[in-house]
């Protein structure tokens, strides 16, 4: 048998498959995070912007388009409650399992005007959802235009109020072009290997014989978080406070705005299919406790990034 066969062989067997799309996934988001700070400062470098609206911009919106396309193509199917358990689910694990894991390494800091306009923009797009869900009954086409005109404005102001990072560690060699290739790149490998994590631990779920019900409320749930958790903690250990705070903030925005707004112009979004009136409960208090994090200008310290684990255990334990 040739090694090709073999390797082959190895790949498609079904107790190796599990496994093997663990420890590639594993491989793929170590490099992917340990690639993304420098690669995301030198794109600041060269595009003459702060490595925050880097963040906020290019790896929120990219690590945000998987989840989009995912919601569209439930929205064509008459399915567009999965868009909006899905964001719902990923905000909150953005706001208190993603930042209290970042919390832990190293105290967050908080400081720039673009990270107050931030929670200021997250804060108000979770209120619109709510408002639509609960006394309008549904996010419909006209809320979906005013999400999307709400973060059209925002990445325009957000651009034009830029302030400029002139600080040079970290970065690539290069240009432009490797600047945009490596950024690129290290989103993809967080990506991609979130993907393979999650089916691998689907895998090995079911071979242990735990129920659907539990596999989706841990590996789904935390695996779509886990590019957002290797970017804070890769920003953490290098002292980039800046990128992590950005890159959760930015998400959030980008679900609500980009998600939301486009699944809510293909089909209306109404409560239900496990998103209750608890549930929005729960995300409005992660908006604003991140928002008054933010106004207090005060380092996000271990305590306080354990009351937001916490707080995520509750939310899981409630769900189940």
């Amino acid at each position: 048998m040739a090694p090709s066969d073999l390797l082959s062989l190895i790949v498609t067997a079904p107790s190796y498959q599990a496994p093997l799309a663990l420890m590639i996934g594993l491989v793929g988001l170590a490099y992917g995070g340990n690639l993304l700070v420098p690669a995301t400062l030198s794109l600041a470098k060269q595009l003459h912007i702060s490595p925050a609206l880097v963040a906020v911009i290019v790896l929120a919106g990219g690590t945000s388009m998987p989840e989009l396309l995912v919601s569209v193509q439930a929205a064509f199917q008459d399915s567009p409650a999965i868009a909006l358990g899905n964001v719902v689910g990923s905000n909150l694990a953005n706001s208190w399992l993603v930042l209290g894991l970042g919390g832990l390494i190293a105290p967050i800091l908080i400081a720039g005007g673009q990270i107050k306009r931030d929670a200021l923009v997250m804060v108000l797009l979770t209120a619109l959802v709510i408002i639509g869900l609960v006394p309008l009954g549904g996010l419909g086409v006209g809320m979906a235009l005013i999400m999307l005109a709400i973060l059209t404005a925002y990445l325009i102001v957000s651009i034009r109020a830029d302030e400029v990072d002139t600080e040079e560690e970290e970065m690539l060699e290069g240009g432009l072009a490797r600047a945009s290739v490596m950024t690129a790149l290290s989103l993809i490998c967080l990506v991609a290997g979130a993907e393979l994590i999650v089916s691998g631990g689907q895998g090995l779920a079911r071979q242990a014989g735990i129920s659907e019900g539990v596999i989706g409320l841990t590996i789904i749930a935390i695996g779509t978080s886990l590019p957002e958790i290797a970017a804070v903690i890769a920003s953490q250990l290098r002292g980039r406070s800046d990128i992590a705070l950005g890159n959760v903030l930015g998400s959030n925005i980008f679900n609500i705005g980009m998600i939301l707004g486009v699944t809510g112009l293909i089909s209306p979004l109404t409560l239900g299919d496990g998103v209750t009136l608890t549930s929005l409960g729960f995300l409005a208090a992660s908006a604003l406790l991140l928002a008054g994090l933010v106004a207090r200008k005060a380092p996000m310290q271990k305590a306080i990034s354990l009351g937001f684990l916490g707080l995520y255990v509750i939310f899981i334990w409630h769900q189940i």
